[in-house]
């Protein structure tokens, strides 16, 4: 079974942050696996906190808002260098016949066809083997070579 867990940019000072998704009316958060988690049990339901200010409320001690944008789940795997796939990642084909940007594109879900898929300048395919791909950046940390690799 794979790891579930996703990352996001914080709010706060832009930089990722890896672990659990939590969104809450209309803000988002990453728990890390390094949170304190307290749950109280309140007529009973099973409550976590997200910094709630209440002292009837719990609190999850280390949870980081982030930009909702920025939000991407992990997909299981690792490109040939070791780097884990995410929603939003930039990858080249390792397996290209051309030496150029033309098989570079960014990792997306499909949700009619529950699958991942990787879209670029002139191709839309399905991600198939980890290994036909490297994780070159990420569509919030580098949009420029994206937009480049588009022309």
């Amino acid at each position: 079974m794979r790891p579930i867990k996703f990352r996001g940019k914080r709010k706060d000072n832009g930089k990722w942050v890896y672990g659990y998704y939590v969104k809450i009316n209309d803000r988002c958060f990453i728990i890390p696996n390094s949170a304190t988690i307290h749950t109280y049990q309140i007529r009973n339901r099973l409550i976590l906190g997200a910094g709630s200010t209440s002292p009837k409320l719990p609190k999850i001690a280390g949870i980081v808002e982030v930009i909702p944008e920025t939000v991407g789940q992990f997909l299981g795997f690792k490109d040939e260098n070791g780097k884990d796939y995410y929603v939003g990642s930039i990858v080249r084909g390792v397996k290209c016949q051309y030496n150029d940007d033309s098989c570079v594109g960014t990792v997306y879900y499909n949700e009619y066809q529950a699958a991942y898929w990787v879209h670029g300048k002139t191709f839309n395919i399905l991600l198939g083997t980890a290994n036909w791909w490297e994780v070159i950046s990420d569509i919030h940390e580098n949009p420029k070579l994206l937009k480049e690799a588009e022309k």
